[in-house]
């Protein structure tokens, strides 16, 4: 290519790209400046950290030209480096690290040269590259994005059972029924084992009253008429059914 053809080349770039080109005449250089194209609604969400997911770096690269020898028979020399947010931060990625989609913008740089080998490439390859560029943003951040609204849904959820509670299905219900009669057995045991161990030191109906008809022969002072009379003899067999009574309360009643 003559000098002529290359000087129309960098022509036809500076009126495309404007204050996006620059041309370095003590080197030859020239560079182009390519962002991705946003949405402007979508500009202010994609640059807001939310739910703790950070701000994808910025699609916007600067690529360095410099026609070679025999260009373009010969693959046109590039260099490619990325361009931070205007605040200068790329959260996810560290200082001097090219963000994760670097090389696939590379791979398809080498692949738009060798396919225009022998013609004039460099804006060729600059609207590869921003068509790429674009795409690759739309689909990062339409990732990014559903990540945000599956937390914010999951937070929205958790506010939403605090409210409401759980709600209550048939294998729910059944496992707390099941949980809650064997909780009211176990229950029902300790309670019986309490009641049967107080019984076991208290006396029969029949001992109790006949400790009383002790008590009575021993503290009732007679009159000596009625020290006299015949002593009535108790069959005790007349008591063997009241063995479950308890006389206590009645026969407090005597005293």
């Amino acid at each position: 290519m003559s000098e002529e053809e290359k000087q129309e080349e960098l022509e036809v770039l500076e009126s495309i790209y404007a204050e996006n080109f620059n041309f370095y005449p003590e080197s030859g250089r020239f560079t182009v400046s390519i962002q991705a194209e946003e949405d402007e609604d979508e500009v202010a969400f994609n640059r807001k950290t939310q739910y703790d997911v950070y701000p994808l770096p910025n699609f916007g690269i600067i690529m360095t030209f410099n026609h070679a020898e025999n260009y373009p028979e010969e693959p046109i020399e590039y260099e490619i480096e990325h361009i931070p947010h205007d605040d200068g931060q790329d959260e996810d990625i560290l200082v001097g690290e090219d963000p994760s989609w670097f090389q696939d913008l590379d791979n398809l740089i080498k692949e738009t040269i060798e396919e225009n080998l022998g013609m004039a490439m460099a804006f060729t390859i600059a609207s590869a590259v921003q068509e790429k560029l674009t795409e690759m943003s739309e689909e990062h951040h339409k990732k990014r994005k559903e990540t945000i609204e599956k937390l914010k849904q999951e937070e929205e959820e958790q506010k939403t059972k605090k409210l409401i509670g759980t709600p209550v299905t048939l294998e729910s219900f059944t496992q707390w029924k099941i949980m809650f009669q064997n909780e009211m057995k176990k229950l029902r045991l300790e309670k019986a084992t309490k009641f049967e161990a107080s019984m076991a030191d208290r006396l029969t109906g029949k001992v109790q009253f006949m400790n009383k008809t002790a008590k009575l022969e021993i503290d009732v002072d007679l009159p000596e008429e009625m020290q006299n009379m015949e002593q009535v003899e108790v069959d005790e067999a007349l008591f063997d059914d009241l063995e479950d009574l308890d006389l206590e309360e009645e026969l407090e009643g005597l005293e």
